[in-house]
C-alpha cells in the first residue's frame, strides 16, 4: 500500500505541530508490512538534501514562500505526481490543501484527511482568506473518504453541521515521546538562564498563539524569573516582527527554533510552561512540557479543557490580568507534577500509528 502525504511543510527539523505529528507518525507506519509512505515537502522550508528519513521517502516540490499561496501552489503541483504515480491513498493534512481533495477523488484515488485546527480562525487571515478556508473545510469533510480529528472538541463542533461526519470520522490524539529529563545545563547557561528561574513559551510566532498576551502579562509581574520564547514565524509578518521587537524591548529571551538536546534541556529546567493560545488542535508543545513534568498554565479554550488538567492550570484566554495573576501564583510556589500515567494512556504515538494503519487498511479494501 503506497501512501502519498500532502499538507505538511516536511520534516525532520521543521517547525510546526503538523510537521512534528508527521515526523513521529509516518516512520512508525512504514514499519507495518507492505506500507510505503511518500511525503511531499515544500522546498523553501527544507534545509537538507536527504531523500528519505527512517524509511519515509521524500519528494521536494517548489513553492513560493508567501502565506497566501505557498500551501495552495504546493498542493496543486503535487497533484501531477499523484496523477502519474497513482498511489493507493492520499493523506491530506489541514483544510487549505483539502481544497484539492475532490480532484484526487475524481482520479479514483481514496483520501484520508486529518483535521488539525480550524485555520480560518487564525487572525493572520483577511476576510477573503477566511471565507476560502471555511469553504476548504466543507470540501475536505464532504469529499474525504475518512476524517481523522486530533481533538474530540473539533469533531463535536462540526457534527451539527455535517450530520454524516460521525460515520466516517475518528479521533486520534497526538502522541508524545517521554524522554529523560536533562541534567546538563550548558545550553540554558549560554542563554543566561538558571534552572527553575524562567517561564517558557514554545510555538510559532503567529497571532493565535497568544505570545503577545504572555509578554504583556509578564510585564505586570515583579519577579527575578525571566521569560523565554522558543520558536519563530513561518513567514515574516507585521505581527511577528512587532512581537520580536516587543520581546526584545522587555528583556524576553528569544531562542529561535530549536530541537533535540537543546529543546529537552530548556523544557527540563523551566519553572513554568505557559500556552496562551486562542486556537489549538491537540497541542504538542503542551504535551512535551507535560512529559518533563513541568508546572503548566494554559488558556481555557475547549481544546485545552479537553485535557482535563487541574483547575489552577487554566486562565481565561485573552485576559492578561488573569494570566499575570496565575503566573505570579505559580512561580511563587513549588509544586511536583507527574503526568506520566495520563500521557501513556492517552498520547501514544505507537497507538496512533496502529489506529492509522487500521483506517488505511479499511480504505484500501
Amino acid at each position: 500500500m503506497r501512501i502519498f502525504v500532502i499538507g505538511t511543510r516536511g520534516f525532520p527539523n521543521i517547525q510546526g505541530g503538523v510537521e512534528t505529528h508527521c515526523e513521529e507518525l509516518y516512520p512508525r507506519l512504514v514499519q507495518y508490512e507492505k506500507i510505503e509512505v511518500v511525503v511531499f515537502r515544500r522546498k523553501p522550508f527544507v534545509k537538507d538534501s536527504i531523500e528519505s528519513f527512517k524509511g519515509v521517502r521524500f519528494i521536494d516540490i517548489p513553492t513560493i514562500k508567501r502565506k497566501q499561496i505557498d500551501a495552495f501552489l504546493h498542493t496543486f503541483l503535487c497533484l501531477f505526481f499523484v496523477l502519474i504515480k497513482r498511489p493507493s491513498i492520499v493523506h491530506f493534512h489541514n483544510i487549505g490543501p483539502g481544497f484539492f481533495i475532490p480532484t484526487v477523488r475524481a482520479m479514483g484515488i481514496k483520501v484520508l484527511f486529518t483535521y488539525h485546527i480550524p485555520d480560518y480562525l487564525n487572525k493572520k487571515w483577511g476576510r477573503f482568506e477566511r471565507a476560502f478556508l471555511k469553504l476548504c473545510e466543507t470540501i475536505s469533510i464532504r469529499f474525504a473518504n475518512h476524517v481523522i480529528f486530533v481533538s474530540e472538541t473539533h469533531r463535536s463542533n462540526l457534527e451539527a453541521q455535517f450530520g454524516f461526519l460521525k460515520k466516517k470520522s475518528s479521533v486520534i490524539r497526538n502522541g508524545i515521546n517521554i524522554l529523560p529529563q536533562a541534567t546538563a545545563d550548558s545550553y540554558i547557561k549560554s542563554l543566561g538562564l538558571i534552572s527553575d528561574a524562567y517561564v517558557l513559551g514554545v510555538g510559532r510566532f503567529a497571532e493565535q498563539k497568544g505570545f503577545h498576551d504572555l509578554i504583556e502579562a509578564f510585564k505586570r509581574i515583579e519577579t527575578t524569573c525571566k521569560l523565554v520564547l522558543v520558536g519563530d514565524a513561518d513567514h515574516h509578518t507585521i505581527y511577528s516582527d512587532e512581537l520580536k521587537r516587543n520581546a526584545i524591548q522587555n528583556g524576553v529571551i528569544l531562542t529561535g527554533f530549536i530541537k533535540g538536546s537543546d529543546l529537552v534541556e530548556i523544557y527540563s529546567h523551566c519553572k513554568l510552561f505557559v500556552l496562551p493560545s486562542y486556537v489549538e488542535g491537540n497541542p504538542i508543545a503542551l504535551l512535551e512540557a507535560m512529559s518533563f513534568n513541568r508546572d503548566i498554565l494554559v488558556s481555557d479554550i475547549d481544546q485545552n479543557l479537553e485535557l482535563k488538567l487541574a483547575k489552577d492550570d487554566y486562565f481565561k484566554v485573552g485576559d492578561c490580568e488573569d494570566l499575570a495573576n496565575r503566573i505570579r501564583e505559580k512561580i511563587s510556589g513549588s509544586v511536583s507534577r507527574d503526568f506520566k500515567k495520563t500521557l501513556e494512556t492517552n498520547h501514544s504515538w505507537s497507538k496512533a500509528a496502529s489506529e492509522h494503519f487500521n483506517i488505511l487498511s479499511i480504505l484500501k479494501t
